[in-house]
Order: C-alpha cells, then structure tokens, then sequence
C-alpha cells in the first residue's frame, strides 16, 4: 500500500538512522513526507542530515559530503550556504506567526547556594572520603552522633554524576538519606524545617515557590533529569499536601494518558506534574500549566528548551 502522505511529529527522534523508528518507517512507502520537529538540530549536524536523508535521499545522499559542505556552521558562509539549501525542504513557524494570543515566555534562572550539608558532602565526595559515608556524624539534641552506614555510601567513580547529584539533594548519595533520618526525624511545626526541604537549598527554594504559586492559583510543571528526584519531590509533595501526578521512563500506556488528562482537566485538583526530562519533555501538550520549574539542566540545551514547550 502507498500512502499520500506521511507526517511524522517530534521527527528528532530519527536522528539516528539505524534506529527503530527509522527502520519501521522505511517500510511505509509514500508520496509526500513531513517532518514536524521544534528541534531538528539538537548535538551535531549528522542529525540533521539525517533527517534530510530521509525526506530527500537523492538530494542528501552522503553525510560526509554534507559535513564537508557544512562542517559544524563555524562561519557566516557555511550558515548562508545551508540556509539556502535548505529553504525549499524546511518551512519555519514561530508560535507568534501563527497565534499572537499567547502571551510571550519569560525565563527566570536563580542561582541557589548550597546548604552547610551538602557543601560537606559535596567536599568529601571531592576528597574521595569514603570513611565520611561509612561513618558520617549527625547533630541531634543530645549533641554529635557517630552513624555507620550499613550502605556504604555512594561509589566514589563516576564524580561528575556524585556532585550532581549533590547539589540536587544529599539523599540521593546512596546511604545519606538513611544515615541522616535513620533514627527518625523529630517533629517539626512548619515544613520548611524538616531536613527533607533544609539539607537541600534548590529544596528550600522549591518550597518557597510552590506555596506562593499554589496560593496564587498557578499550575506548575517540575522536571528532573533524575527519577530519584523525582521520588524526593513527590515525597515533598506528599508531606505539604500538594494534590500531584507524575510521568516518567517507567510509566506508559493508559497511565500515562491518564495523568496527562488528570492534570489537564481545568475543573481538576492536581496542582503539579513532575515529569523526567526525557520521558516529559516530548510528545505531550500540557496546555494547563503556566509555570515551568527545570530542578535540574541538561547537559543538551536543547532538552531544556523541549520542556519548556509542554506549557
């Protein structure tokens, strides 16, 4: 069977040409294809040729020649020749081109210092102080506690993941969460003064802004590259009171589809979605949400700006 058309949205997921969804779609035969993506260039440009590979293989047959031609766009020219080759295969709409109802985005990016706790933590990750994990001291009424933590603590190998982590939450180091509330967490009159929002400050910030946005009738999008942060999160969700849903790698199908509608139903009591960053950040429209909170970056931008569109 031939098909007259062929529309392919969120089309950046075929930047890999030996990938599934590629192969699958090779086996369609069509006379029209469209390529619908908001990030057709996200790494390198063997991603775009990819993708113009597929909708005109005769014209982009060969990626090393696309590379010479183009390189990776170091100057005005190869930026001018690229734009010319490419105006009769690439149609560009801004949202304001087509809707200038929506009121236009605005970025906010606070810095936020570490607490006391994590600059400790952060240090002996840094010192490779595997005996602080093992045996971490911990304050309480009674004074300094020695705690041994049956966990080990974190592997010191992968440091660029271990200071992330970090400066997301102490408790997603393996074994800190345990050794720091093993012993139970005393009764605290305000939220902000459980360690849970105390020992991080991207926490202590979170806690300040989600109050102020509920109390002001907003609808907040949280993403985070890490699904234990996700589980921090929806803990401190639980604890304030907040009603939430959640979408991440692990949730499919009609669960999925449910939390989507869940959130987006305006006469609904769900107040935040928290969404990792590569299962969250495409193919969904979350039109109900007015703020988008990015807990933590990607390396790639352009995995940001993907989920800055759900709003």
């Amino acid at each position: 069977m031939k098909w007259s058309l062929v529309v392919v949205d969120e089309a950046q997921r075929m930047k890999n040409k030996s990938g599934k969804l590629q192969q699958t779609l090779h086996n369609f035969k069509w006379q029209q294809c469209v390529l619908l993506t908001g990030t057709p260039l996200q790494n390198n440009m063997t991603e775009l040729w990819t993708l113009l590979n597929f909708v005109a293989p005769l014209t982009f047959p060969s990626a090393s020649e696309f590379l010479q031609q183009y390189g990776d766009l170091h100057n005005q020219n190869q930026v001018k020749a690229l734009q010319k080759s490419l105006s009769q295969f690439v149609l560009r709409r801004l949202k304001e081109d087509v809707e200038d109802s929506i009121p236009p985005k605005e970025e906010t990016i606070i810095d936020v210092e570490l607490t006391t706790k994590q600059k400790t933590y952060y240090r002996a990750i840094y010192d490779h102080n595997r005996d602080f994990f093992v045996h971490g001291y911990v304050k309480s009424g009674l004074g300094v506690t020695k705690v041994t933590n049956a966990n080990k603590g974190p592997r010191l190998v992968n440091m660029e993941i271990q200071f992330r982590k970090c400066c997301n939450h102490p408790y997603l180091l393996e074994g800190v969460e345990e050794m720091e509330e093993g012993q139970g967490v005393k009764e605290v009159k305000d939220l902000s003064e459980h360690p849970l929002v105390t020992s991080s400050g991207k926490m202590v910030l979170l806690h300040k802004l989600l109050s102020k946005l509920k109390a002001e009738g907003h609808r907040v999008l949280i993403f985070s590259q890490f699904t234990m942060m996700l589980d921090l999160l929806e803990k401190y969700l639980k604890l304030a009171g907040f009603v939430y849903t959640r979408i991440d790698g692990s949730i499919r199908g009609n669960a999925r589809d449910d939390a989507i509608q869940r959130f987006n139903d305006e006469k609904g009591d769900v107040f935040c979605f928290l969404l990792s960053t590569r299962a969250g950040g495409v193919g969904i429209t979350l039109t109900s949400a007015d703020t988008v909170i990015i807990f933590d970056s990607d390396w790639n931008p352009q995995v940001g700006v993907g989920a800055w569109l759900r709003a």
